[in-house]
């Protein structure tokens, strides 16, 4: 028996439910202030205006 072929980079994006990106930013501990937003499911995250904490980077770059 062989193994499904993997999902393709679009299957997995269609099949994703689109979240408002406030709740992304509150779930990661983003303050608003920070966050510019573009629309409801986009936004850029503005470092300067990030708390004395998350100064430093912890991650990378989050789609």
């Amino acid at each position: 028996m062989s193994e499904p072929a993997p999902l393709t980079d679009l299957e997995i994006a269609r099949r994703a439910a689109l979240q408002p990106i406030a709740r992304i930013a509150r779930a990661a501990g983003i303050p608003e202030e920070a966050v510019d937003f573009y629309g409801r499911y986009k936004a850029k995250i503005d470092p300067a205006r990030l708390g004395p904490d998350q100064s430093e980077p912890r991650g990378k770059v989050v789609l």
